[in-house]
């Protein structure tokens, strides 16, 4: 709700650009009539699901000291295929749905 009213009330900073892992939000479920406009850039699910798995292992530069969950896990994304891991398992293909479907829990 927060962010919904930031970005239809704040007009000292229009026009804005919101940038990153934002999935989509119907503003007028909050009763906004002004709705911002949606720009999604979509990965190739297996270049993104290739990315998301070493970033869980090695992260980004964004946050350099932050511990990550797999993070000590040296195998490969091939290696994890070849075994059946769960953390390339194909289901997570799937993890660029909410940006276009929402955040209903069937989206997630």
């Amino acid at each position: 709700v927060r962010f919904v009213r930031n970005v239809t009330t704040w007009r000292e900073m229009k026009p804005g650009f919101y940038h990153g892992h934002v999935a989509y939000l119907d503003f007028s479920k909050y009763g906004m009539k002004g709705k911002p406009m949606y720009i999604n850039v979509v990965r190739d699910p297996i270049e993104r699901l290739v990315s998301y798995y070493y970033f869980l292992r090695f992260g980004d530069d964004y946050r350099p000291g932050l511990r990550r969950r797999k993070q000590g896990d040296k195998k490969t994304f091939d290696e994890c295929v070849s075994s059946g891991g769960s953390d390339c398992a194909p289901e997570k293909l799937w993890l660029q749905i909410p940006f276009f479907c929402g955040h209903h829990s069937e989206c997630w």
